[in-house]
Protein backbone atom coordinates (compact mmCIF):
# COMPACT_ATOMS: atom_id res chain seq x y z
CA UNK A 1 0.00 0.00 0.00
CA UNK A 2 0.74 3.84 -0.38
CA UNK A 3 2.99 4.79 2.62
CA UNK A 4 -0.10 7.36 3.37
CA UNK A 5 -2.69 5.03 4.03
CA UNK A 6 -0.05 3.33 7.07
CA UNK A 7 -2.60 4.67 9.71
CA UNK A 8 -5.51 2.45 7.65
CA UNK A 9 -3.48 -0.46 8.00
CA UNK A 10 -0.87 -1.34 11.04
CA UNK A 11 0.37 -4.92 11.63
CA UNK A 12 -1.03 -5.60 15.17
CA UNK A 13 1.29 -6.46 18.24
CA UNK A 14 1.34 -10.24 19.23
CA UNK A 15 1.74 -10.73 23.23
CA UNK A 16 2.13 -14.07 25.06
CA UNK A 17 1.63 -17.91 24.29
CA UNK A 18 -1.43 -18.31 26.97
CA UNK A 19 -2.83 -21.55 27.41
CA UNK A 20 -6.45 -21.07 27.05
CA UNK A 21 -7.94 -23.67 28.99
CA UNK A 22 -10.50 -24.00 31.34
CA UNK A 23 -7.84 -23.69 34.24
CA UNK A 24 -6.51 -20.37 32.48
CA UNK A 25 -9.96 -18.97 32.03
CA UNK A 26 -10.85 -19.40 36.20
CA UNK A 27 -10.41 -15.82 37.91
CA UNK A 28 -6.99 -15.15 40.37
CA UNK A 29 -9.20 -12.44 42.12
CA UNK A 30 -13.11 -11.20 41.98
CA UNK A 31 -13.71 -7.76 42.68
CA UNK A 32 -16.96 -7.39 42.61
CA UNK A 33 -18.93 -8.26 39.91
CA UNK A 34 -15.66 -7.96 37.70
CA UNK A 35 -12.92 -10.94 37.66
CA UNK A 36 -9.07 -10.91 37.08
CA UNK A 37 -8.73 -14.56 35.18
CA UNK A 38 -5.34 -16.28 35.30
CA UNK A 39 -4.72 -15.29 31.59
CA UNK A 40 -5.18 -12.34 32.47
CA UNK A 41 -2.77 -11.79 35.28
CA UNK A 42 -0.31 -14.21 33.35
CA UNK A 43 -0.24 -11.94 30.53
CA UNK A 44 -0.21 -8.62 32.71
CA UNK A 45 2.42 -10.16 34.86
CA UNK A 46 4.89 -11.49 32.04
CA UNK A 47 4.85 -8.16 29.83
CA UNK A 48 8.70 -7.74 29.03
CA UNK A 49 9.91 -10.55 31.61
CA UNK A 50 11.97 -13.89 30.54
CA UNK A 51 9.69 -16.76 31.19
CA UNK A 52 12.21 -17.69 33.64
CA UNK A 53 11.97 -14.43 36.26
CA UNK A 54 8.34 -14.58 35.83
CA UNK A 55 8.26 -18.26 36.68
CA UNK A 56 10.47 -18.03 39.52
CA UNK A 57 8.75 -15.27 40.93
CA UNK A 58 7.37 -15.87 44.60
CA UNK A 59 3.92 -15.79 45.30
CA UNK A 60 4.70 -12.46 47.65
CA UNK A 61 5.94 -10.86 44.14
CA UNK A 62 2.97 -12.13 42.33
CA UNK A 63 0.27 -10.69 45.22
CA UNK A 64 1.81 -6.86 45.39
CA UNK A 65 1.85 -6.90 40.85
CA UNK A 66 -2.30 -8.31 41.48
CA UNK A 67 -2.75 -6.11 44.26
CA UNK A 68 -1.96 -3.13 41.29
CA UNK A 69 -4.64 -5.26 39.13
CA UNK A 70 -7.58 -4.79 42.17
CA UNK A 71 -7.05 -1.36 42.36
CA UNK A 72 -7.29 -0.94 38.74
CA UNK A 73 -10.21 -3.13 39.20
CA UNK A 74 -11.83 -0.66 41.72
CA UNK A 75 -11.01 2.20 39.66
CA UNK A 76 -12.80 0.64 36.56
CA UNK A 77 -15.97 0.04 38.94
CA UNK A 78 -16.25 3.84 39.57
CA UNK A 79 -15.76 4.25 35.93
CA UNK A 80 -18.86 1.87 35.11
CA UNK A 81 -20.68 4.14 37.73
CA UNK A 82 -19.81 7.36 36.57
CA UNK A 83 -21.08 6.13 33.22
CA UNK A 84 -17.74 6.83 31.10
CA UNK A 85 -18.17 2.81 29.28
CA UNK A 86 -21.10 5.19 27.45
CA UNK A 87 -18.99 7.85 26.79
CA UNK A 88 -19.86 9.34 23.23
CA UNK A 89 -15.79 9.45 22.04
CA UNK A 90 -15.13 6.30 23.49
CA UNK A 91 -18.10 4.21 21.72
CA UNK A 92 -16.67 6.08 18.92
CA UNK A 93 -13.35 5.27 19.08
CA UNK A 94 -14.29 1.61 20.52
CA UNK A 95 -16.12 1.10 16.94
CA UNK A 96 -13.50 2.33 15.17
CA UNK A 97 -10.50 -0.17 16.72
CA UNK A 98 -12.97 -2.77 16.04
CA UNK A 99 -12.91 -2.39 12.00
CA UNK A 100 -8.98 -1.64 12.15
CA UNK A 101 -8.28 -5.36 14.05
CA UNK A 102 -10.87 -6.73 11.37
CA UNK A 103 -8.98 -5.04 8.64
CA UNK A 104 -5.50 -5.54 10.18
CA UNK A 105 -6.99 -9.32 11.14
CA UNK A 106 -7.35 -9.93 7.24
CA UNK A 107 -3.89 -8.34 6.56
CA UNK A 108 -2.34 -10.51 8.73
CA UNK A 109 -3.81 -13.87 7.65
CA UNK A 110 -4.05 -13.34 4.08
CA UNK A 111 -1.16 -11.38 3.25
CA UNK A 112 1.52 -12.05 6.33
CA UNK A 113 0.26 -15.42 6.64
CA UNK A 114 0.59 -16.01 2.79
CA UNK A 115 4.39 -15.57 3.20
CA UNK A 116 5.10 -16.82 6.77
CA UNK A 117 2.59 -19.07 7.89
CA UNK A 118 2.16 -20.14 11.83
CA UNK A 119 4.10 -23.37 11.20
CA UNK A 120 7.42 -21.51 9.41
CA UNK A 121 7.51 -19.19 11.99
CA UNK A 122 6.78 -22.18 14.71
CA UNK A 123 9.95 -24.19 13.21
CA UNK A 124 12.19 -21.21 12.86
CA UNK A 125 11.68 -20.10 15.87
CA UNK A 126 12.54 -23.76 17.70
CA UNK A 127 16.07 -23.61 15.24
CA UNK A 128 15.96 -20.15 17.11
CA UNK A 129 16.51 -22.02 20.65
CA UNK A 130 19.72 -23.75 20.08
CA UNK A 131 22.95 -22.60 19.01
CA UNK A 132 24.78 -25.51 16.41
CA UNK A 133 28.59 -25.65 16.85
CA UNK A 134 30.34 -27.34 13.92
CA UNK A 135 33.90 -28.11 11.82
CA UNK A 136 33.73 -28.32 7.84
CA UNK A 137 35.84 -29.11 5.22
CA UNK A 138 35.72 -26.97 2.27
CA UNK A 139 36.12 -28.22 -2.28
CA UNK A 140 35.99 -25.64 -4.47
CA UNK A 141 35.72 -26.35 -8.00
CA UNK A 142 35.85 -24.09 -11.21
CA UNK A 143 32.94 -24.78 -14.37
CA UNK A 144 33.01 -22.15 -17.00
CA UNK A 145 32.71 -22.66 -20.86
CA UNK A 146 37.21 -23.65 -20.59
CA UNK A 147 37.65 -24.78 -17.13
CA UNK A 148 35.71 -27.89 -15.23
CA UNK A 149 36.74 -29.67 -11.76
CA UNK A 150 33.91 -30.16 -10.90
CA UNK A 151 34.10 -33.80 -11.53
CA UNK A 152 37.56 -34.30 -10.19
CA UNK A 153 36.61 -32.02 -7.10
CA UNK A 154 33.30 -33.92 -6.53
CA UNK A 155 35.41 -37.70 -6.22
CA UNK A 156 37.85 -36.01 -3.90
CA UNK A 157 35.17 -35.05 -1.58
CA UNK A 158 34.08 -38.68 -1.90
CA UNK A 159 37.35 -39.89 -1.45
CA UNK A 160 37.72 -37.78 1.80
CA UNK A 161 34.50 -38.93 3.08
CA UNK A 162 35.17 -42.83 2.89
CA UNK A 163 38.33 -42.18 5.00
CA UNK A 164 36.45 -40.24 7.84
CA UNK A 165 33.67 -43.58 7.90
CA UNK A 166 36.65 -45.53 8.55
CA UNK A 167 37.43 -43.68 11.82
CA UNK A 168 39.94 -40.73 9.95
CA UNK A 169 40.40 -37.71 12.27
CA UNK A 170 37.63 -35.00 10.74
CA UNK A 171 39.94 -31.84 12.23
CA UNK A 172 43.38 -33.53 10.68
CA UNK A 173 41.98 -33.73 7.04
CA UNK A 174 40.42 -30.38 7.15
CA UNK A 175 44.09 -28.94 7.89
CA UNK A 176 45.34 -31.17 5.02
CA UNK A 177 42.92 -30.79 2.34
CA UNK A 178 39.92 -27.47 2.81
CA UNK A 179 40.05 -25.34 0.43
CA UNK A 180 39.16 -22.85 2.97
CA UNK A 181 42.80 -22.32 4.40
CA UNK A 182 41.55 -19.55 7.22
CA UNK A 183 38.80 -22.30 8.69
CA UNK A 184 41.65 -25.21 7.82
CA UNK A 185 43.77 -24.08 10.70
CA UNK A 186 41.61 -24.75 13.11
CA UNK A 187 40.70 -28.26 11.92
CA UNK A 188 37.59 -26.74 10.04
CA UNK A 189 36.23 -25.75 13.56
CA UNK A 190 33.44 -22.59 12.75
CA UNK A 191 32.78 -22.31 16.51
CA UNK A 192 29.04 -22.03 17.30
CA UNK A 193 26.35 -20.31 13.99
CA UNK A 194 23.15 -18.90 15.45
CA UNK A 195 19.84 -19.83 13.20
CA UNK A 196 19.32 -16.71 10.78
CA UNK A 197 15.87 -17.11 8.83
CA UNK A 198 17.52 -15.07 6.21
CA UNK A 199 20.04 -18.10 5.22
CA UNK A 200 17.11 -20.61 5.32
CA UNK A 201 17.68 -21.49 1.81
CA UNK A 202 21.38 -22.34 2.58
CA UNK A 203 22.00 -26.17 1.50
CA UNK A 204 24.80 -25.39 4.16
CA UNK A 205 22.27 -24.01 7.32
CA UNK A 206 19.45 -26.69 5.77
CA UNK A 207 22.28 -29.71 6.63
CA UNK A 208 23.94 -28.45 9.83
CA UNK A 209 20.51 -27.59 11.48
CA UNK A 210 19.05 -31.21 10.73
CA UNK A 211 21.91 -33.48 12.01
CA UNK A 212 22.72 -34.45 15.12
CA UNK A 213 25.89 -33.87 17.40
CA UNK A 214 28.68 -36.45 16.42
CA UNK A 215 27.34 -37.03 12.86
CA UNK A 216 29.69 -36.33 10.01
CA UNK A 217 27.79 -35.31 6.59
CA UNK A 218 27.78 -37.05 2.73
CA UNK A 219 29.51 -34.53 0.39
CA UNK A 220 26.82 -31.66 -0.75
CA UNK A 221 26.87 -28.98 -3.26
CA UNK A 222 26.34 -25.19 -1.95
CA UNK A 223 26.72 -23.02 -5.48
CA UNK A 224 30.73 -23.54 -6.20
CA UNK A 225 31.36 -25.84 -3.39
CA UNK A 226 31.09 -29.05 -1.93
CA UNK A 227 30.77 -29.41 1.61
CA UNK A 228 31.55 -32.29 4.16
CA UNK A 229 30.46 -31.03 7.36
CA UNK A 230 30.49 -32.40 11.29
CA UNK A 231 28.24 -31.21 13.84
CA UNK A 232 30.12 -31.38 17.18
CA UNK A 233 28.35 -29.44 19.71
CA UNK A 234 24.77 -27.96 20.07
CA UNK A 235 23.48 -26.00 23.05
CA UNK A 236 20.48 -23.72 24.04
CA UNK A 237 20.11 -20.24 23.32
CA UNK A 238 17.80 -17.73 25.81
CA UNK A 239 14.74 -16.77 23.73
CA UNK A 240 11.37 -15.26 24.43
CA UNK A 241 8.55 -17.05 24.54
CA UNK A 242 6.84 -17.81 21.07
CA UNK A 243 4.29 -15.21 20.96
CA UNK A 244 7.25 -12.34 22.51
CA UNK A 245 9.74 -13.72 19.17
CA UNK A 246 6.85 -14.44 17.10
CA UNK A 247 6.93 -10.19 15.53
CA UNK A 248 10.32 -10.48 15.00
CA UNK A 249 10.34 -14.28 12.82
CA UNK A 250 7.74 -12.92 10.99
CA UNK A 251 9.74 -9.72 9.64
CA UNK A 252 12.30 -12.43 8.84
CA UNK A 253 10.56 -14.25 7.00
CA UNK A 254 8.60 -11.31 5.00
CA UNK A 255 11.77 -9.96 4.11
CA UNK A 256 12.65 -12.52 1.91
CA UNK A 257 9.56 -12.29 0.03
CA UNK A 258 9.77 -8.31 -0.92
CA UNK A 259 9.65 -8.79 -4.18
CA UNK A 260 6.08 -10.39 -4.11
CA UNK A 261 4.55 -8.16 -1.89
CA UNK A 262 2.68 -6.14 -3.99
CA UNK A 263 1.87 -8.42 -6.74
CA UNK A 264 0.32 -10.81 -3.16
CA UNK A 265 -1.76 -7.64 -2.47
CA UNK A 266 -3.45 -6.50 -5.86
CA UNK A 267 -4.37 -10.35 -5.38
CA UNK A 268 -5.52 -10.41 -1.79
CA UNK A 269 -7.42 -6.93 -2.84
CA UNK A 270 -8.50 -8.01 -6.35
CA UNK A 271 -10.39 -10.87 -4.55
CA UNK A 272 -12.22 -9.17 -2.00
CA UNK A 273 -13.41 -6.72 -4.39
CA UNK A 274 -14.60 -9.31 -6.95
CA UNK A 275 -16.49 -10.50 -3.75
CA UNK A 276 -18.12 -7.67 -2.75
CA UNK A 277 -18.32 -5.66 -5.62
CA UNK A 278 -18.64 -1.74 -5.41
CA UNK A 279 -19.52 0.91 -7.31
CA UNK A 280 -19.04 4.88 -7.66
CA UNK A 281 -21.58 7.29 -7.31
CA UNK A 282 -20.01 9.79 -9.51
CA UNK A 283 -22.30 12.56 -9.00
CA UNK A 284 -21.67 12.42 -5.27
CA UNK A 285 -17.78 12.23 -5.85
CA UNK A 286 -18.28 15.26 -8.11
CA UNK A 287 -20.36 16.81 -5.63
CA UNK A 288 -17.88 16.47 -2.57
CA UNK A 289 -14.86 17.68 -5.17
CA UNK A 290 -16.66 21.32 -5.66
CA UNK A 291 -17.56 21.85 -1.99
CA UNK A 292 -14.22 20.88 -1.19
CA UNK A 293 -12.83 23.02 -3.71
CA UNK A 294 -14.81 25.91 -2.65
CA UNK A 295 -12.69 25.77 0.77
CA UNK A 296 -9.73 25.62 -0.55
CA UNK A 297 -10.58 28.47 -3.05
CA UNK A 298 -11.45 30.60 0.08
CA UNK A 299 -8.05 29.43 1.87
CA UNK A 300 -6.42 30.65 -0.75
CA UNK A 301 -7.88 34.16 -0.15
CA UNK A 302 -6.69 34.60 2.74
CA UNK A 303 -3.51 35.26 5.10
CA UNK A 304 -1.48 31.98 5.60
CA UNK A 305 -2.08 32.17 9.24
CA UNK A 306 -5.73 32.78 8.73
CA UNK A 307 -5.76 29.73 6.30
CA UNK A 308 -4.36 27.08 8.45
CA UNK A 309 -7.50 27.47 10.80
CA UNK A 310 -9.74 26.47 8.12
CA UNK A 311 -10.58 22.65 8.39
CA UNK A 312 -11.92 21.79 4.56
CA UNK A 313 -14.05 19.17 5.91
CA UNK A 314 -16.12 21.63 7.86
CA UNK A 315 -19.54 22.57 6.99
CA UNK A 316 -21.07 19.64 5.37
CA UNK A 317 -25.15 19.26 6.24
CA UNK A 318 -26.61 16.34 7.82
CA UNK A 319 -28.01 16.01 3.93
CA UNK A 320 -24.18 15.95 2.44
CA UNK A 321 -22.93 13.38 5.04
CA UNK A 322 -25.47 10.87 4.01
CA UNK A 323 -24.43 10.84 0.37
CA UNK A 324 -22.84 8.02 -0.56
CA UNK A 325 -19.63 8.13 -2.63
CA UNK A 326 -19.37 4.76 -3.43
CA UNK A 327 -21.67 1.62 -2.49
CA UNK A 328 -20.65 -2.75 -2.23
CA UNK A 329 -22.54 -5.81 -1.23
CA UNK A 330 -25.94 -4.57 -1.77
CA UNK A 331 -26.61 -1.76 0.83
CA UNK A 332 -22.93 -0.65 2.22
CA UNK A 333 -21.87 2.55 1.17
CA UNK A 334 -19.44 4.75 2.05
CA UNK A 335 -20.57 8.08 2.71
CA UNK A 336 -19.08 11.43 2.99
CA UNK A 337 -20.12 11.60 6.85
CA UNK A 338 -17.96 7.93 6.95
CA UNK A 339 -14.86 9.55 4.56
CA UNK A 340 -15.20 13.09 7.11
CA UNK A 341 -15.39 11.19 10.50
CA UNK A 342 -11.79 8.64 8.89
CA UNK A 343 -10.03 12.43 8.04
CA UNK A 344 -10.92 14.35 10.70
CA UNK A 345 -8.47 13.43 13.32
CA UNK A 346 -5.32 13.47 11.13
CA UNK A 347 -4.19 16.97 11.67
CA UNK A 348 -4.59 19.59 9.06
CA UNK A 349 -0.69 19.93 7.67
CA UNK A 350 -0.55 15.99 7.75
CA UNK A 351 -4.06 15.38 6.24
CA UNK A 352 -4.24 14.49 2.47
CA UNK A 353 -4.44 17.80 -0.20
CA UNK A 354 -7.79 16.95 -1.98
CA UNK A 355 -7.46 19.80 -4.59
CA UNK A 356 -7.50 17.33 -7.61
CA UNK A 357 -9.80 14.94 -8.60
CA UNK A 358 -6.92 12.25 -8.72
CA UNK A 359 -6.20 13.19 -5.07
CA UNK A 360 -9.78 12.64 -4.06
CA UNK A 361 -9.78 9.70 -5.90
CA UNK A 362 -6.39 8.24 -4.77
CA UNK A 363 -7.22 8.51 -1.28
CA UNK A 364 -11.02 7.28 -2.09
CA UNK A 365 -9.31 4.14 -3.32
CA UNK A 366 -7.28 3.75 -0.01
CA UNK A 367 -10.59 4.53 2.11
CA UNK A 368 -12.18 1.30 -0.01
CA UNK A 369 -9.60 -0.63 0.62
CA UNK A 370 -9.77 0.02 4.48
CA UNK A 371 -13.41 -0.80 4.22
CA UNK A 372 -13.66 -4.09 2.25
CA UNK A 373 -11.24 -5.51 4.36
CA UNK A 374 -12.70 -4.49 7.29
CA UNK A 375 -16.34 -5.75 6.07
CA UNK A 376 -14.39 -9.06 5.02
CA UNK A 377 -12.96 -9.36 8.29
CA UNK A 378 -16.61 -9.10 10.20
CA UNK A 379 -17.84 -11.72 7.94
CA UNK A 380 -15.60 -14.09 8.76
CA UNK A 381 -16.06 -13.58 12.40
CA UNK A 382 -13.40 -12.06 13.35
CA UNK A 383 -14.62 -10.29 16.09
CA UNK A 384 -15.44 -12.98 18.33
CA UNK A 385 -11.43 -14.21 18.18
CA UNK A 386 -10.36 -14.17 21.86
CA UNK A 387 -7.79 -11.94 21.18
CA UNK A 388 -9.36 -8.90 19.68
CA UNK A 389 -11.88 -9.06 22.33
CA UNK A 390 -9.10 -8.74 24.81
CA UNK A 391 -7.97 -5.99 22.90
CA UNK A 392 -11.25 -4.03 22.82
CA UNK A 393 -11.57 -4.64 26.18
CA UNK A 394 -8.08 -3.25 27.35
CA UNK A 395 -8.86 -0.43 24.75
CA UNK A 396 -12.02 0.55 26.48
CA UNK A 397 -10.72 0.40 30.36
CA UNK A 398 -7.94 2.53 29.27
CA UNK A 399 -10.22 4.92 27.69
CA UNK A 400 -12.76 5.04 30.93
CA UNK A 401 -9.54 4.67 33.35
CA UNK A 402 -8.44 8.02 31.77
CA UNK A 403 -11.65 9.66 32.03
CA UNK A 404 -11.92 9.01 35.53
CA UNK A 405 -8.61 10.35 36.37
CA UNK A 406 -9.29 13.56 34.40
CA UNK A 407 -12.48 14.24 36.51
CA UNK A 408 -10.56 13.40 39.67
CA UNK A 409 -7.95 15.68 38.81
CA UNK A 410 -10.84 18.42 37.50
CA UNK A 411 -11.76 18.01 41.15
CA UNK A 412 -8.56 18.37 42.90
CA UNK A 413 -7.71 21.21 45.02
CA UNK A 414 -5.19 24.17 43.74
CA UNK A 415 -2.78 24.42 46.29
CA UNK A 416 -2.48 28.04 47.49
CA UNK A 417 0.60 29.87 48.23
CA UNK A 418 0.71 29.57 51.97
CA UNK A 419 0.15 25.90 51.55
CA UNK A 420 2.99 25.47 49.00
CA UNK A 421 5.15 27.49 51.69
CA UNK A 422 4.11 25.18 54.67
CA UNK A 423 4.69 21.81 52.54
CA UNK A 424 8.36 23.12 51.70
CA UNK A 425 8.75 23.98 55.31
CA UNK A 426 7.66 20.57 56.07
CA UNK A 427 10.20 19.01 53.43
CA UNK A 428 13.45 21.32 53.38
CA UNK A 429 15.18 18.43 53.14
CA UNK A 430 13.75 17.09 49.56
CA UNK A 431 14.71 20.33 47.92
CA UNK A 432 18.74 20.33 47.35
CA UNK A 433 21.03 22.02 45.23
CA UNK A 434 22.93 18.75 44.53
CA UNK A 435 26.67 18.33 45.26
CA UNK A 436 28.89 19.76 42.30
CA UNK A 437 32.57 20.02 41.14
CA UNK A 438 34.04 22.93 39.07
CA UNK A 439 36.36 21.28 36.71
CA UNK A 440 38.82 22.17 34.08
CA UNK A 441 39.20 19.44 31.16
CA UNK A 442 41.56 18.80 28.53
CA UNK A 443 39.68 16.66 25.68
CA UNK A 444 41.92 14.90 23.48
CA UNK A 445 40.70 12.40 20.28
CA UNK A 446 44.62 10.42 20.32
CA UNK A 447 46.10 8.59 23.12
CA UNK A 448 49.42 9.53 22.61
CA UNK A 449 48.75 13.30 22.16
CA UNK A 450 47.40 12.48 26.16
CA UNK A 451 50.06 10.99 26.97
CA UNK A 452 52.13 14.16 25.88
CA UNK A 453 49.87 16.23 28.02
CA UNK A 454 50.09 13.96 30.87
CA UNK A 455 53.97 14.25 30.96
CA UNK A 456 53.64 18.36 30.52
CA UNK A 457 51.46 18.00 33.52
CA UNK A 458 53.66 15.69 35.66
CA UNK A 459 56.98 17.92 34.82
CA UNK A 460 55.43 20.90 36.17
CA UNK A 461 53.42 22.47 33.39
CA UNK A 462 50.55 24.31 34.73
CA UNK A 463 47.21 22.66 33.72
CA UNK A 464 45.54 26.06 31.96
CA UNK A 465 48.88 25.79 29.96
CA UNK A 466 48.31 22.43 28.87
CA UNK A 467 44.62 22.70 28.12
CA UNK A 468 45.27 25.71 25.83
CA UNK A 469 47.95 23.29 24.14
CA UNK A 470 46.17 20.39 23.99
CA UNK A 471 42.26 20.49 24.60
CA UNK A 472 40.10 19.84 21.60
CA UNK A 473 37.02 20.32 23.35
CA UNK A 474 35.22 22.92 20.47
CA UNK A 475 33.05 24.64 22.89
CA UNK A 476 35.49 25.09 25.81
CA UNK A 477 39.17 26.04 23.89
CA UNK A 478 38.94 29.92 24.78
CA UNK A 479 37.87 28.72 28.61
CA UNK A 480 41.07 26.93 28.40
CA UNK A 481 39.00 23.53 29.06
CA UNK A 482 36.42 24.92 31.89
CA UNK A 483 33.66 22.95 32.00
CA UNK A 484 31.89 24.41 35.05
CA UNK A 485 30.04 23.08 37.79
CA UNK A 486 28.92 19.68 36.97
CA UNK A 487 26.84 16.88 38.95
CA UNK A 488 28.33 13.30 39.50
CA UNK A 489 25.78 12.21 36.89
CA UNK A 490 27.14 14.23 34.12
CA UNK A 491 29.88 13.75 31.72
CA UNK A 492 30.40 10.35 32.18
CA UNK A 493 33.31 8.90 33.58
CA UNK A 494 34.21 12.37 33.93
CA UNK A 495 31.31 13.49 36.87
CA UNK A 496 32.41 9.87 38.20
CA UNK A 497 36.10 11.00 38.76
CA UNK A 498 35.40 14.09 39.84
CA UNK A 499 33.29 13.18 42.99
CA UNK A 500 36.32 10.88 43.99
CA UNK A 501 39.22 13.24 43.56
CA UNK A 502 40.06 16.20 46.41
CA UNK A 503 40.33 20.20 45.55
CA UNK A 504 43.13 21.40 43.33
CA UNK A 505 43.90 17.64 42.16
CA UNK A 506 44.62 16.12 38.78
CA UNK A 507 43.15 12.75 37.35
CA UNK A 508 45.29 9.86 35.33
CA UNK A 509 44.16 9.65 31.77
CA UNK A 510 40.62 8.84 31.50
CA UNK A 511 39.18 6.54 28.90
CA UNK A 512 35.72 8.49 27.84
CA UNK A 513 34.28 5.95 25.42
CA UNK A 514 36.60 6.89 22.21
CA UNK A 515 38.10 9.80 23.35
CA UNK A 516 40.61 11.14 26.57
CA UNK A 517 40.31 13.28 29.11
CA UNK A 518 42.42 14.68 31.96
CA UNK A 519 40.51 16.99 34.49
CA UNK A 520 41.40 19.01 37.15
CA UNK A 521 39.04 19.53 40.54
CA UNK A 522 39.13 23.73 40.87
CA UNK A 523 36.37 23.27 44.19
CA UNK A 524 33.93 21.51 45.50
CA UNK A 525 30.60 22.39 46.10
CA UNK A 526 28.11 20.30 48.44
CA UNK A 527 24.69 19.93 48.26
CA UNK A 528 22.68 23.18 49.68
CA UNK A 529 19.34 23.73 50.31
CA UNK A 530 16.95 25.92 47.76
CA UNK A 531 14.95 28.41 49.11
CA UNK A 532 11.27 28.73 48.25
CA UNK A 533 11.23 30.69 45.34
CA UNK A 534 14.02 28.29 43.58
CA UNK A 535 11.98 25.43 44.36
CA UNK A 536 8.63 26.51 43.98
CA UNK A 537 7.75 24.54 40.58
CA UNK A 538 8.91 20.93 42.16
CA UNK A 539 6.92 22.44 45.59
CA UNK A 540 3.60 22.62 43.72
CA UNK A 541 4.40 19.79 41.25
CA UNK A 542 4.60 17.21 44.74
CA UNK A 543 1.76 18.99 46.74
CA UNK A 544 -0.70 18.04 43.65
CA UNK A 545 0.93 14.15 43.19
CA UNK A 546 0.31 14.11 47.43
CA UNK A 547 -3.33 15.27 46.55
CA UNK A 548 -4.09 13.21 43.40
CA UNK A 549 -2.35 9.66 45.54
CA UNK A 550 -5.17 11.12 48.51
CA UNK A 551 -8.06 11.44 45.98
CA UNK A 552 -7.20 7.91 44.67
CA UNK A 553 -6.63 5.73 48.44
CA UNK A 554 -9.89 7.86 49.13
CA UNK A 555 -11.70 6.57 46.01
CA UNK A 556 -9.99 3.01 46.86
CA UNK A 557 -11.06 2.34 50.13
CA UNK A 558 -14.94 4.15 49.23
CA UNK A 559 -15.42 1.36 46.38
CA UNK A 560 -13.48 -1.71 48.58
CA UNK A 561 -15.95 -1.05 51.06
CA UNK A 562 -18.81 -1.92 48.31
CA UNK A 563 -17.54 -4.73 46.48
CA UNK A 564 -16.18 -7.12 48.18
CA UNK A 565 -12.49 -8.53 47.03
CA UNK A 566 -11.61 -12.68 46.64
CA UNK A 567 -7.99 -13.61 45.89
CA UNK A 568 -7.45 -17.32 45.04
CA UNK A 569 -4.08 -17.91 46.48
CA UNK A 570 -4.05 -21.27 44.91
CA UNK A 571 -4.38 -20.22 41.30
CA UNK A 572 -1.63 -17.13 42.07
CA UNK A 573 0.74 -19.78 43.15
CA UNK A 574 0.20 -22.13 40.22
CA UNK A 575 0.13 -19.09 37.30
CA UNK A 576 3.02 -19.91 34.63
CA UNK A 577 4.42 -18.52 31.29
CA UNK A 578 4.61 -20.94 28.79
CA UNK A 579 7.24 -20.76 26.31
Amino acid sequence: MRSGSCFLLVVLSMFFNINCGDSNLKPVAKVGGRQISTADFIESFGQGKPVDAVNSAGDSVKQVYLNTMIDQELELVEAENLGFDQDEALVEEYKKAAKDMCANQVWNIDMIGHFAPEEDIRATYEKMKRQVRFSEIVFTFVKNDSVDTEPDVREMAKNIHVYLKKGAAFDSLARRFSHDKRVAKKGGDRGFLKWDARKADSPLYQKVWSMKPGRISKPFKSENKYYIVQVTEERPVQAGTYEQEKPRIQHMLMSQHQMEFGSRREEVIGDIEKKYGSEYNEETINYFLLKIQEKYAGMDSMSQGQARQVDYLDGFTPEDTAKALYSFDGNNALTIGTFVRILSPIANMRRPQLRTEKNLRDVLDQIKIYELLSYEGKRRGYLKLPKIQSDLKKLKEKKMLQNLRKKMNEELPQPTEAELFEYFEQNRDTYQHPARREVQEIWIKNKSVADKAMAAIKAGERFSNAARKYNERENTQRRNGYLGLIRKQEYGVIGIAAFSMKKEEVSEILNNGKYFSIIKVLDIRPAEPQTFEEAQKSVKSDLEEKYQKNATDELLERVKAENPIKVYSNRLHATVLSE
